[in-house]
């Protein structure tokens, strides 16, 4: 059961994690719309289920603290990773496109790790602390699973 002693301070860190996770799982929707290959659609399509997971596991903390649900305006770092994601489809060759694509891919992975792990250490809450560190191993496979693709392409 859910306590309603999560401080304000970390209600706003898990509200930053949560929208790290947000902008990843429409990032991860978006470019597996577009693409047609099978298994980088398949690929794309599972990081958003982690993402979704991930959001869907943390949610229910940062709702009841707060009283409201959460909700998520695009950040300028999703909304450049996402560009990013599009220069690359639309320039170049299929292989500068992936590699582009795999890129920004990774770094949104890194940057969600990073703060997964911020996050954690500034956590006043002890409860919250553990429920974030039960995440670290689906942020992990997710980030290995694009790891293991990227070098199926020889990026």
């Amino acid at each position: 059961m859910y306590h309603r002693t999560l401080s304000a301070t970390d209600a706003r860190r898990l509200h930053g994690f949560l929208m790290v996770c947000e902008d990843g799982r429409q990032i991860y929707e978006e470019a597996a719309a577009q693409t047609d290959d099978p298994g980088l659609q398949k690929l794309l399509t599972d990081q958003a289920s982690t993402r979704s997971k991930t959001i869907n596991a943390l949610k229910p903390r940062y709702e009841l603290h707060s009283g409201e649900q959460l909700h998520h305006p695009r950040s300028v770092q999703g909304l450049l990773q996402q560009w990013c994601i599009e220069l690359g489809q639309r320039f170049g060759s299929e292989h500068a496109a992936l590699s582009v694509l795999f890129s920004q891919l990774e770094k949104l992975e890194d940057h969600t790790l990073n703060m997964l792990y911020k996050t954690i250490r500034q956590i006043e809450s002890g409860l919250l602390a553990k429920e974030l560190s039960e995440q670290i191993v689906l942020v992990l496979e997710s980030h290995h699973r694009l790891k293991q693709l990227k070098a199926t392409y020889r990026l």
